[in-house]
C-alpha cells in the first residue's frame, strides 16, 4: 500500500459520522480531512490530491454521493472511491458498478470493517 499511508477525503453531511471515520482511519496512519459536501470536496481536490474518497450516497441539500464521486473522478482519474449509505437496495448497486465506485458499505458498519475495506481498495483489490 502506498508507503503505508494514505490521503483519504471522507464526505458525509453527518459531522458525528466524519468524526467517528476519521479518527478511525488517522490511527490507522492515513491523513484524513473531512468535508460535509460535494462542493467543500471540490474545492479541496486540487489540494489535498487524495488516494480515497468515502463518500456517503445522501448529502444534505439533495446531493447525491455518487455523482459526487465522479465529478472528482473526472478531475483526479486515480481517485479511488468507496460509497457508504444506509440504503443499500439494487438501484445503489447498480449505480455503484456503473461509476466504477466500491461498495456500497452499508450503514451502520463497524470500524474494522471499514479498515479493512480501505485497506482493500488503496491495495487494488476491489
Amino acid at each position: 500500500m502506498l508507503d503505508g499511508m494514505a490521503r483519504i477525503l471522507v464526505i458525509d453531511d453527518e459531522k458525528p459520522l466524519r468524526v467517528y471515520i476519521a479518527r478511525r482511519l488517522v490511527r490507522d496512519g492515513h491523513a484524513v480531512e473531512t468535508v460535509a459536501s460535494g462542493d467543500e470536496a471540490s474545492a479541496l481536490l486540487d489540494e489535498l490530491n487524495p488516494d480515497l474518497v468515502v463518500v456517503d450516497w445522501r448529502l444534505a441539500q439533495g446531493e447525491n454521493g455518487i455523482d459526487v464521486y465522479e465529478a472528482l473522478h473526472a478531475r483526479a482519474p486515480d481517485l479511488e472511491g468507496l460509497l457508504i449509505t444506509g440504503y443499500p437496495g439494487r438501484e445503489v448497486r447498480e449505480a455503484v458498478a456503473r461509476a466504477r465506485l466500491n461498495g456500497p458499505l452499508e450503514k451502520p458498519f463497524d470500524l474494522e470493517t471499514l479498515a479493512k475495506r480501505v485497506i482493500q481498495i488503496l491495495d487494488g483489490r476491489h
